[in-house]
């Protein structure tokens, strides 16, 4: 499993880490948008695991 990345869709903003695997952490820093998970293969496993 690679680690999750994730692109803000307002200010384009790009992350990457394991703390994405946690909802409270999918906030954009720079404008408080929600992230979007942009690593395909992860992105599943992100967000079974951790329901809203």
């Amino acid at each position: 499993m690679s680690i999750p990345k994730a692109k803000c869709p307002k200010c384009g903003a790009e992350y990457t880490g394991w703390a994405l695997s946690n909802p409270r952490h999918r906030k954009c820093r720079k404008c408080g948008a929600d992230l979007v998970i942009t690593d395909e293969q992860t992105a599943k496993k992100v967000v079974d695991d951790y329901p809203p």
